[in-house]
């Protein structure tokens, strides 16, 4: 259920903007139970979120991944956010604060997708025990603003404070055969040119997509994230050629010096292009 490079934030309490934007063009929608829905609202938001998924039945051939952010298992809010999860066709779970192995074996009963979100330094400290912890869980994602805090410092625009972090995380990922994770939001939603830029940091660092607080920042992300035609088209020709070639080396395409990394570069740029045309998403056996 890999492939997807946006996710968009959408508060529980607000079934109007859930609709617009399971319309839209978000890879992902994330439908929030816990910072973006205040305390004194939770239940009515998880009565919301239960009646719009009863009179609006997501199309299961679309390819957008549904995500249920529940409120930290510590909490007094977790086991109904999790007993509304298993009534929803929802294909995956957020968890935030996630800091242990523990907090994944806390959903029980769910048989989707779990993804921690590691906001702490004692959930960095964990990361590998927690990615590691259940077949359930396929990638992380990372949270910056409640990092910087736990830290002690603040969010800044450059990223400075979560620069290891991330590193960390996405290294991880790697060695340990996950999917890439998933980069923070960027609270400053209107400046196209910082969020870019941070954007752009997260995935040469090696994240696979981002999440986002506003509808417009999905456009900025597929600018970031999806193969532009010209590389697609080099893509192509450098398989097409290493397929040719009777070099079973590296060989020369326009001058340039083709090897095994290379190619595989080629086929990653191909198949992030076929995941998206085809749609990747699936739901999970817990929902209606």
């Amino acid at each position: 259920m890999g492939g997807q490079h946006s996710f968009l934030f959408v508060p529980a309490d607000r079934p109007d903007r859930l609709g617009k934007a399971l319309a839209g063009r978000a890879d992902a929608v994330i439908v929030d139970l816990e910072d973006g829905v205040a305390p004194e609202s939770k239940a009515g938001a998880r009565d919301a979120v239960l009646q719009f998924f009863e009179t609006h039945p997501p199309q299961r051939n679309d390819g957008k991944l549904l995500v249920l952010r529940t409120n930290d298992t510590a909490g007094v809010y977790f086991a109904d956010d999790l007993a509304l999860a298993l009534q929803l066709p929802v294909h995956a779970l957020m968890i935030p604060k996630c800091e242990s192995p523990e907090d994944v074996a806390s959903a029980k009963n769910w048989n989707g997708e779990i993804i921690p979100l590691i906001e702490s330094a004692r959930g960095l400290h964990q990361a590998e025990r927690i990615l590691l912890s259940d077949q359930r869980v396929r990638r992380a994602a990372f949270g910056a603003v409640d990092f910087a805090l736990d830290l002690g410092v603040q969010w800044s625009p450059g990223g400075m404070e979560r620069a290891y972090p991330m590193g960390h995380i996405a290294t991880l990922s790697r060695a340990l055969g996950c999917q890439p994770p998933i980069d923070a939001v960027f609270p400053e939603f209107n400046d196209q040119t910082a969020f870019t830029e941070d954007a752009l940091r997260g995935k040469q660092l090696g994240f696979g997509g981002k999440m986002a607080i506003h509808p417009r920042q999905i456009e900025w992300l597929e600018q970031i994230y999806r193969p532009l035609t010209a590389q697609i088209e080099w893509a192509k020709r450098v398989i097409q050629a290493a397929r040719k070639s009777t070099s079973q080396g590296a060989f020369q395409l326009d001058g340039k010096l083709i090897d095994r990394p290379i190619i595989q570069l080629a086929e990653r740029v191909l198949a992030s292009n076929k995941n998206k045309s085809e749609g990747v998403a699936a739901p999970q056996e817990n929902g209606p």
